[in-house]
């Protein structure tokens, strides 16, 4: 109805302008500009989704807060001020490009004012800082898709892009997917997949064994990449990991060399059930573009499988790989 009310009076404007005397037409223009007021300070249009934040180089400024009462977020303060209402310490946040939510007291002192505080971050962001049970103050955080639709599963944390009100998942070590729902097949760890069950098409011995290929391994001096690394920088080579049993594989990750800037930056995978036919997937995945960022992929097809290979088909300087496969 706000986004209806400006227009209907710019139709309306110029008859009245015609039909009815001066006083009359300044109070429509009056109602006009207020009603346009009424439209920047409404985020809800029509049925789009309305957006946490929006702030732009002329210092305008647009923001959803959500209440949580009785709380307080225990963070480092940007700015500390008294204010007449709490509102007002919501247009101080609007207008610090680093504050993305606010404490305010939960009551006012004896002169009717109340404290505010601006933070440089959210409760989703820091919540292990969060204290849900504050008498003395309520929080107020800018309202985004953790909120409403992302759930991060397995101990994974949500985290919050405002200024395209998008979040994502940061997934805690061995999950993946955009809700940490694949649990990792165990790559990573030498218990589970064990030393023995690596090999390649060739390596760099004796620091780039394939034993190395394991997502966050790290590199030691004298003793090993933290990688795997093959004797020859050329497309086609592999890291082949045997699980021993046939498994469901819905996922693949990678990162680079942890040492420098050395990375593959686009592989394939080959699989087998038997040990004797190999199937070619039939896509390819992005590699990485730095060389400890883990990034990981859903599989289009999930496939079944006991034998895996990571078959190399672009990298950065030099051929560098650490791996890891998902299911569920």
């Amino acid at each position: 109805m706000i986004m209806i009310c400006p227009i209907l009076f710019s139709l309306i404007f110029f008859d009245i302008l015609v039909r009815f005397q001066k006083k009359t037409w300044i109070m429509m223009l009056y109602w006009y500009f207020f009603c346009m007021f009424l439209m920047a300070l409404t985020p809800v249009i029509a049925a789009e989704k309305p957006k946490g934040i929006i702030r732009d180089k002329d210092d305008f400024s647009l923001a959803n807060f959500v209440k949580h009462e009785l709380s307080r977020l225990n963070v480092n303060v940007l700015e500390r001020s008294m204010v007449e209402h709490p509102m007002e310490c919501w247009f101080k946040c609007m207008d610090l490009l680093s504050c993305f939510s606010i404490n305010t007291a939960s009551s006012p002192d004896s002169s009717s004012r109340y404290w505010c505080e601006l933070l440089a971050t959210d409760k989703y962001n820091a919540s292990d800082k969060f204290d849900d049970n504050d008498t003395l103050s309520h929080h107020f955080s800018i309202a985004h898709p953790c909120q409403v639709a992302t759930q991060c599963l397995n101990g994974g944390k949500c985290r919050a892009n405002y200024h395209d009100n998008t979040a994502s998942c940061v997934c805690l070590q061995g999950y993946s997917g955009n809700n940490c729902q694949k649990v990792a097949i165990g790559l990573y760890n030498r218990s589970i997949i064990l030393d023995s069950q690596f090999s390649a098409s060739s390596f760099r011995d004796p620091y780039g064994w394939p034993k190395e290929g394991r997502l966050y391994n790290r590199y030691v001096q004298h003793e090993t990449f933290g990688c795997w690394r093959p004797l020859y920088f050329q497309a086609g080579e592999y890291l082949q990991v045997d699980l021993l049993s046939v498994k469901t594989i819905t996922g693949v990750a990678t990162q680079g060399y942890p040492y420098t800037d050395f990375w593959v930056t686009r592989y394939g995978i080959t699989y087998n059930i038997d040990g004797l036919t190999w199937n070619i997937y039939p896509h390819e995945f992005t590699g990485n573009s730095d060389k400890d960022t883990v990034v990981s992929h859903d599989l289009p097809i999930i496939i079944e499988a006991r034998l895996i290979r990571f078959v190399v088909k672009a990298w950065y300087e030099a051929i560098f790989l650490r791996a890891e496969l998902y299911a569920g």
